[in-house]
């Protein structure tokens, strides 16, 4: 594994597992497009437009895509409010909650190399916009998530606001940040040392990645119709798709109100979070099974050379010991299963999973307990693959595979899954 960044042609950074801190050079600003869903609250989307006016970035590098979500009555937004701003207004018809749906909207005509999300009851500080970006503008799998803070903004104007960020008057009275999510960033040290799980403290409030890796991740997933988990379920994807995590601290948006934790009543909170839980499990899969086959596989295992193979007693052993595996055969075996299944891995699948498999020809003895003693050191933070003593096995981390798929072709003479990811033998 490198210890240096790989510089593509269009001067791109290509980095070493989630080592975003070898990027040291100042770069020129991107062109941004900031991403707002809105619902039928001009006050608070007035007070986040009065933060952008402040930025400390060029007004001419980055424009405001405001995606209404049905709101009762269609948003239209003064020259008052635009206050010089780039701004444009995309709107979906009212089918309930669809902040998911809404970002997406606005993602497909955004014009900017780097989305930036912000959800309208956040007011970004003036460095925010030059903070958040300085990694996708270079590394274009980067997702970056900023830092949010609570202040109670009950009856504040954009006058206020401006004063206030301005450093002329007074702060708002300040909530407490949640203690769980700033415990994980001293821990990890801004998500530089991530593993598989670290894809839950990234927030979608304020949250961004370039325009190219967003549309190879599909945006995101607006089955989610509810408040919460979408940002999850993105993160997590695109973990499996060769993400570089990172959290900006200086990145710093004011969110007008307290934490989750800190609205509604115990009940409702609860019960909001046993939807999200249920939500997340049809998408994010468990790390060890055997689990529901309505629920996502963490391995998959593609099996082929299986002509004159009795596999029918390796497949129950695998679906009945404690991987959560799904097998792809070349043929219907005789053994019917809804984790056994023809043809290969779609790309779906591929995104949720961690790990990726192949074994060509005879099964070989015990292979439950062979594979998980490979997960073993696939679940390792920079792991990519490891190098079996049997050659017709080979296992791999579906992050690694991602990022070395796609950028094989700009380094047609490097070992990249060496170079940038660890390997155990």
């Amino acid at each position: 594994m490198i210890a240096h960044p790989l510089r593509r042609a269009d001067g791109g950074l290509l980095l070493p597992g989630n080592r975003w801190d070898l990027v040291r050079t100042p770069v020129a600003e991107p062109e941004v497009t900031v991403i707002v869903p809105y619902y039928q609250n001009l006050r608070q989307l007035q007070l986040l437009l009065e933060g952008l006016k402040l930025q400390q970035y060029p007004a001419a590098r980055f424009e405001v895509l405001v995606a209404d979500d049905g709101s009762p009555e269609p948003l239209r937004i003064s020259a008052m409010d635009a206050g010089g701003l780039r701004i444009r207004v995309v709107r979906q018809e009212d089918r309930g909650f669809r902040a998911a749906a809404a970002r997406n909207l606005a993602a497909r005509s955004a014009e900017g190399s780097v989305l930036c999300f912000l959800d309208q009851d956040t007011i970004p500080a003036p460095g925010y916009l030059r903070a958040i970006t300085r990694l996708p503008a270079v590394v274009p799998e980067a997702v970056v998530g900023g830092r949010r803070e609570h202040v109670d903004l009950t009856n504040w104007s954009p006058t206020g606001v401006h004063h206030w960020l301005s450093g002329t008057g007074e702060a708002p009275d300040r909530y407490a940040a949640p203690r769980w999510l700033a415990e994980a960033y001293q821990a990890s040290a801004n998500l530089l040392h991530v593993d598989r799980l670290s894809y839950q403290y990234l927030i979608s409030a304020v949250l961004a990645c370039s325009s190219e890796f967003f549309a190879e991740l599909g945006g995101f997933d607006e089955g989610f119709t509810e408040y919460g988990g979408e940002d999850w379920e993105l993160a997590h994807r695109a973990w499996n798709l060769g993400a570089v995590l990172a959290h900006e601290p200086e990145a710093v948006a004011w969110h007008d109100g307290p934490d989750w934790a800190g609205r509604g009543t115990p009940q409702e909170r609860q019960a909001a979070k046993r939807r999200e839980k249920q939500a997340l499990l049809h998408r994010i899969p468990e790390e060890t099974g055997p689990t529901p086959p309505d629920q996502p596989a963490n391995v998959l295992l593609s099996w082929t050379g299986t002509d004159g193979i009795e596999v029918s007693e390796t497949l129950r052993d695998l679906l009945g010991s404690s991987l959560n595996i799904a097998v792809y055969l070349a043929e219907p075996p005789g053994l019917v299963h809804p984790r056994v299944r023809v043809g290969e891995p779609s790309q779906t699948e591929k995104a949720q999973a961690r790990y990726q498999m192949t074994l060509q020809g005879p099964p070989g003895a015990d292979l439950p307990s062979r594979l998980d003693r490979v997960l073993k050191h696939l679940r390792e933070p920079d792991a990519g693959q490891v190098i079996l003593t049997d050659p017709r096995l080979r296992a791999v981390t579906s992050r690694a595979q991602a990022r070395v798929t796609r950028w094989q072709p700009c380094f047609p003479d490097r070992d990249l899954l060496g170079d940038l990811f660890a390997t155990a033998a």
